[in-house]
């Protein structure tokens, strides 16, 4: 459902917001043109920032030198919003300047122009370009970077190995960052590979390449459990939202779901449990997996309770993402059940004129008129 509303977006709306605006988008100041592509993008409205992203790289081309970070910035932006409507040459033309512009600004041996390399590896994929994608993923991967703690270089696939040799354990702490970020690229250019090894039928190289991915995404959430304390920040939360993502992507929906379902269980109280949870619930939803959709949905609730309350805006929020799943499967009755217990909560702690209120109000109607156009 999520993806047709998607698609009926980019073949209707954008044309004729691009068409009816071009004239308001070339007069936008650019103050006014970097807002609203960071406040669209902030929210993950990355199609809707479309228009304004690729006007503001436009302008950015006079603006800014090249070797400026800024102007990668702009550029990584636009090239957000250019995937999110599908427009793959556009995109790769914006990852091919990245990677010169990381390499003139960071140099060869900085994970900016391993991550570049990696994003225009996905590109070049979903191009069909295959020989270019698998070549690329292999650069990656041997790319060297400097260990911190004693000034050599390793390439990424081994990088992390020499950071675990390290004994002291405030010495290996003090170097969780790029330890992570290392990773994280090496996972990416590993799904990556693994996805044209898919495309082209070698299902040997296929099986392997995906294996050793699941591998060291699972020793990469293991060393984020450990190293966080139980303290999970925003930052974290990206990183393994994204790096599970891929996952979805890939369509590896078996591999992926079991994922998912360890490290919830390793995650359960934390703030990384609740991002992981709905992600899994949303892959159920699309491969139609409403039985474990609706467990997931559940577990949100029960955790919610356990953590926040039954009287708590959180708890009230679970009820009403299990409400829109029964939405999903026609089941109205129980949907304004838990909109209406929603609603009360909701009543009690903000009062009717919150704005959480009022949207629950008006997805309750939506219910009651739902069920009437069906009775009729």
């Amino acid at each position: 459902m999520l993806r047709l509303k998607k698609i009926l977006y980019l073949l209707i709306f954008i044309p004729c917001f691009v068409n009816g605006q071009g004239a308001d988008l070339s007069k936008m100041s650019w103050e006014d043109l970097v807002h609203k592509v960071d406040d669209y993008q902030a929210k993950r409205l990355y199609a809707e920032s479309f228009p304004y992203a690729l006007q503001m790289m436009y302008l950015a081309k006079e603006r800014y030198d090249k070797k400026e970070s800024v102007y990668g910035l702009i550029l990584t932006k636009t090239a957000r919003a250019s995937e999110a409507i599908g427009d793959w040459k556009l995109t790769q033309e914006i990852r091919v300047e990245l990677v010169d512009v990381a390499a003139t600004i960071y140099g060869k041996q900085s994970l900016t122009y391993a991550s570049t390399l990696v994003q225009l590896a996905q590109v070049e994929m979903k191009l069909g370009h295959y020989e270019k994608t698998e070549k690329l993923c292999w650069e990656v991967k041997n790319i060297k970077i400097k260990n911190p703690l004693n000034q050599r270089y390793y390439a990424i696939q081994f990088f992390n190995r020499s950071i675990d040799q390290v004994r002291d354990p405030e010495k290996r702490k003090a170097t969780y960052r790029i330890y992570l970020d290392v990773k994280i690229i090496l996972v990416n250019s590993l799904i990556t590979l693994a996805s044209t090894y898919k495309a082209i039928g070698d299902t040997k190289a296929y099986d392997l390449t995906n294996e050793t991915a699941l591998k060291e995404t699972s020793i990469t959430v293991q060393y984020v459990l450990n190293s966080s304390g139980g303290v999970i920040s925003d930052k974290i939360i990206t990183d393994m939202y994204n790096l599970f993502s891929i996952f979805e992507d890939f369509e590896n929906y078996q591999k992926g779901e079991a994922l998912y379902l360890s490290t919830m269980d390793l995650t359960r109280g934390s703030d990384l449990y609740q991002p992981l949870a709905y992600n899994l619930a949303s892959i159920y939803v699309t491969i139609g997996e409403y039985t474990g959709a609706k467990l997931i949905y559940t577990k949100l609730l029960q955790n919610a309770e356990q953590v926040h309350g039954v009287q708590s805006l959180p708890f009230s929020d679970a009820l009403a993402d299990l409400a829109v799943f029964y939405m999903l499967i026609e089941d109205s009755s129980e949907a304004a059940k838990l909109y209406l217990k929603a609603k009360g909560i909701v009543q009690r702690l903000e009062g009717r004129d919150s704005e959480r209120y009022k949207k629950l109000n008006k997805e309750l109607k939506n219910v009651y008129k739902a069920t009437q156009q069906r009775d009729e």
